[in-house]
């Protein structure tokens, strides 16, 4: 914009004036200001199709002018409006610059184009903008915001399915850009000191939020675009499917051999085998003879039954004379049915469900009912980028281009309020491939589309559900095994699925060959059903999560920023490791043939799940994991809630809740337990229940005490239990307690975990396990508190036991260009190997592998001479001797 020339101060808005054109600025909060700009006076801004906050609440503000600037100010948030040019700088309410616009200019349009440019500052990390493959931070990228269908990706891509026009920075804002059209982002990719947005239709406003941090951001964009509604507990469990099951006796089977094999699972999906043409969502009667019949029993085992649909309708479905007839399809340019020739499905013609025309909407919705019936329990929607959307195509609403990124979220809110409608008060499950803002409200989960069966398609999986936990969506996840363009070996289904299992969702899928966790051999099967069955076991834990999910937009899996920053920046773009809730960190295995990881530990204690062993953080470690493992670390002090293993989520009452302890010396933490019914939407009327944990270690001069509370279950909801047993696991106890207690009331030891599992009350020590359990059976209503007394928590110089006399030295010169030198010391003659990994935790190449004696050793590196090329960055290098692991970072310019 250029210069200023008048304002206008009303009552809600602020509006900065530059001869024809002009900024307006209304407050939603004092920490959420909208800003709009008009290019002329005539300017009309579209109804949202994502805010559902209004600006009926008064927003005290001030604006004070002198010769220079407008300053506007809420309680949260100060603007200032340079006059001469017009320039927005951003401020929060302790005077911290935020963001501003670069000299060379902020706002401005171009025929159909607006625009807005940035000034880039060093604090910026950016976040969020949907789904994308590349590196966590987008900083430094540049990629288009247009909901893209990519099929069969194994790399890194800047642009898919779900596109959200939503960027959160590490530097104290985020930004929420209210205009629908295709838009570009460069976050400095472009100019490195600058970022800008620009969309290629309608008007620009956008939404400047405050918030210190990105918890703070998120909660505050779920405020004015939805929260996420809790999915049925069952989403949580195992989710089978198949492209696909072709008919009713072969999804018969598949149901009947997961229960035989006793593998838990919730649901089985069905493609698009369940009826006979795209477009009729009608049963295929032919081969589906008793469909009702059939999800019914699969629920008498506690298996939903899920079906996909799609918005295009073929020429030859029974539904595209309606369609074609009554102006339910998009259009072409004469206004006639736009048919897209040689659709992949039949080779016929297609027409697009115009989602954007009321009618077309409850024509399409009141078809749902008769193959819903009353035991469809989840609904799958596949292809609404649109997969296939030509550019001349039209809408009851307007052009390809302004429709285009919020198809898939009047699709979800046609779902959405049409179940309400057919099943009220009952949860929606809705597997979907696309999105926009918004569309978390309507209680989708959203999955990674059509990823190749590949290592390569694993690896970028952390990152995508990253961001779109930080742009909105809670339950984002992929095709365990990889869905099409390969073969999945048993390795990679075993991966994928320690990686779904801490993902939101963990559901199977893959086209071209068996997709369940039984046809990748005996050795595989054991592996998928144990970490199956741990899924299960994290329930109460995971299901605690949602509800913050819903309550705050907190998304279930976390980068590790958000609770450690210690200014190491590489944990703004580690991605590989990751927080499934504030106890866990997981560090997913995801290449070919590897079988140890390098993984960063971030401050802290943390313990390895898998044999308790304690690590500092603040450090890498490398370790071994061997088919059957993955990182899986608990910080050290939680308390985590788990169940018994389940063949369903409802299998059994939740009356038995174990409180997995991982207590040390000083230390207090808490965790609060929600539960609800499972089923309804009664929790958003206060039908629900929250139970804290909190635990306490004091300490002595020998040994410490543990006090764990469990608190009373404050809250009520249908099927809360009466009673329950609390089994307390409390790992990494080295003795055995001179005392314990519940309340004021001893209990007493028993011989065996089984016998102690037999009786209500009593404790056991399990030497060899160096873990204590202590029972108890409990009211709801009460709080209950038990002490360990006289317990010794740290075995000195136990640990890693990394021994003194063992010495590796920082290589030097560090950082180097050509080469380096490393030191080592061995205290004993050992078998050593020294290599070199990436960041990544891939080996680049081996120095040593050999058996060598006691005393000092020089490896000398030339980069030049090694058999793998190194790029510029940062690497570490690992001496292993005997059981023995050092590991320490180089750096190398090139």
């Amino acid at each position: 914009m250029g210069n200023y020339t008048s304002h206008l101060v009303l009552e809600k808005s602020i509006w900065i004036y530059e001869n024809s054109s002009s900024l307006r600025f209304i407050f939603y909060r004092p920490d959420i200001l909208r800003v709009d700009y008009l290019p002329n006076p005539g300017t009309v801004f579209d109804s949202s199709f994502v805010i559902i906050k209004d600006t009926s609440e008064i927003i005290l503000f001030s604006v004070i002018e002198t010769d220079s600037s407008i300053e506007i100010s809420s309680s949260e948030l100060r603007v200032v409006v340079n006059k001469f040019p017009i320039r927005l700088s951003f401020y929060n309410s302790t005077g911290k610059l935020l963001l501003e616009e670069p000299d060379d200019g902020g706002i401005s349009f171009n025929n159909n184009e607006r625009k807005v440019n940035f000034i880039l500052q060093q604090e910026d990390n950016f976040y969020g903008t949907g789904e994308r493959g590349t590196s966590l931070n987008k900083r430094g990228q540049a990629f288009d915001s247009y909901n893209t269908q990519v099929y069969g990706y194994s790399n890194p891509l800047p642009t898919m399915n779900i596109n959200v026009p939503f960027v959160a920075s590490t530097r104290g804002y985020a930004l929420y850009f209210e205009n629908t059209y295709p838009g570009h982002f460069d976050l400095g990719n472009t100019n490195p000191a600058q970022f800008n947005y620009n969309v290629s239709g309608g008007e620009l406003s956008y939404f400047f939020i405050e918030g210190e941090k990105i918890p703070e951001q998120l909660k505050k964009y779920t405020w004015f675009t939805g929260n996420q509604p809790l999915p049925p507990k069952w989403a949580f469990g195992f989710i089978q499917s198949k492209f696909g099951y072709q008919n009713e006796n072969e999804a018969r089977n598949i149901v009947q051999t997961m229960r035989l094999k006793e593998i838990p699972c919730d649901a089985i999906v069905l493609d698009l085998y369940w009826f006979q043409h795209m477009g009729d969502i009608t049963w295929n009667f032919v081969n589906w003879p008793n469909p009702f019949q059939m999800m019914s029993d699969f629920f008498d085992e506690g298996i939903k039954t899920i079906v996909i649909t799609e918005p295009y309708i073929i020429e030859y479905s029974n539904n595209f004379p309606a369609a074609s007839s009554n102006n339910y399809l998009a259009t072409n340019s004469q206004g006639n049915p736009y048919l897209i020739g040689g659709w992949w499905s039949c080779g016929c013609n297609a027409g697009l469900l115009d989602i954007t025309n009321p009618s077309a909407r409850n024509w399409w919705w009141n078809l749902h009912p008769s193959f819903f019936g009353n035991e469809l329990a989840g609904i799958w929607t596949d292809l609404g980028e649109p997969e296939n959307h030509p550019a001349d195509m039209n809408h009851f609403l307007g052009s390809r281009d302004k429709i285009h990124n919020i198809y898939n979220l009047l699709w979800s809110e046609t779902i959405f309020n049409g179940y309400n409608q057919l099943r009220p008060n009952q949860r929606l499950f809705n597997l979907t491939r696309s999105g926009y803002a918004g569309s978390q409200r309507y209680s989708v989960s959203t999955w990674s589309g059509d990823v190749a069966k590949s290592f390569g398609g694993l690896k970028v999986q952390p990152s995508i559900v990253l961001n779109m936990g930080m742009s909105g969506f809670g339950y984002q996840n992929s095709d365990i095994g990889g869905f099409c363009c390969g073969f999945t070996t048993p390795e990679l289904y075993v991966r994928w699925m320690q990686f779904g299992t801490f993902s939101p969702i963990t559901r199977a899928h893959g086209s071209n060959q068996p997709t369940e966790p039984w046809n990748f051999g005996a050795e595989a099967e054991m592996i998928n059903k144990n970490f199956i069955q741990l899924r299960y076991q994290l329930i109460p834990y995971i299901y605690s999560m949602a509800y913050e999910n819903y309550k705050t937009g907190m998304p279930l899996v976390r980068p590790l920023f958000f609770d450690y920053t210690s200014n190491n920046l590489d944990l703004f773009n580690l991605s590989d490791t990751y927080l499934f809730g504030k106890n866990i960190l997981v560090s997913p295995v995801m290449n070919e043939n590897q079988t140890s990881k390098l993984v960063y530990l971030p401050e802290g204690k943390w313990i390895d799940f898998r044999d308790d062993k304690i690590y500092d953080g603040g450090s890498f470690y490398f370790f071994q994991m061997p088919l059957s493992s993955m990182p899986v670390f608990i910080k050290a002090g939680s308390v985590i809630p788990m169940q018994p293993v389940m063949n369903y989520t409802d299998e059994f009452p939740a009356d038995t809740i174990i409180i997995k302890s991982y207590p040390v010396e000083n230390n207090s933490s808490s965790f609060i337990l929600y539960e609800d019914d499972g089923k309804t939407l009664d929790y958003q009327s206060g039908f629900f229940a929250e139970t804290i944990f909190s635990q306490n270690i004091s300490n002595t001069e020998a040994a410490s005490n543990i006090e764990l509370t469990i608190g009373e279950t404050i809250g009520t909801y249908t099927g809360k239990p009466a009673s329950r047993i609390y089994l307390a696991e409390f790992h990494r106890v080295f003795s055995n307690p001179s005392l314990v207690m519940m309340n004021d009331i001893t209990l007493s030891q028993r011989n065996s975990y089984e016998e102690l599992r037999e009786n209500e009350y009593g404790f056991y020590f399990d030497q060899s396990l160096k873990r204590l359990y202590v029972q108890i059976k409990t009211v709801p209503d009460s709080e209950y508190v038990i002490n360990v007394n006289n317990v010794v928590l740290n075995m000195n110089g136990e640990q890693t036991q990394i021994l003194k006399e063992f010495v590796l030295e920082q290589n030097y010169p560090n950082p180097f260009n050509s080469t380096t030198v490393i030191k080592y010391k061995l205290p004993k003659a050992s078998d050593v190997k020294l290599e070199i990994y990436n960041i990544t935790g891939e080996k680049i190449t081996t120095l040593v592998s050999e058996f060598q004696y006691e005393g000092e050793h020089t490896v000398q590196i030339n980069a030049n001479d090694l058999q793998s090329e190194l790029s510029s960055g940062v690497y570490f290098y690992k001496l292993s001797a005997d059981e023995y692991i050092f590991v320490k970072k180089l750096i190398y310019l090139k």
